[in-house]
């Protein structure tokens, strides 16, 4: 079994921070009132994110795969 490794973490979290920060920045350079689809889009992805290291965070490290291994 090969497990996730602080590097896999450490990019599941800065390509989260990425998505977020690109979220806010078409949002909130929006006139007020207004939304832009795309946000929810990445909103979404993020949401992807988030929940992948979350689960890695709060696995057991013998338990810990990645996708395909079994």
């Amino acid at each position: 079994m090969i497990g996730y490794t602080v590097d896999d973490l450490e990019s599941g979290l800065r390509h989260l921070k990425d998505v977020l920060s690109v979220a806010c920045e078409i949002q909130f350079g929006q006139p007020a009132g207004e939304t832009d689809k795309r946000v929810d889009s990445l909103l979404w992805i993020a949401d992807g994110i988030a929940k992948t290291v979350y689960e890695y965070h709060t696995t057991p490290p013998d338990e810990r795969q990645k996708d395909g291994d079994a």
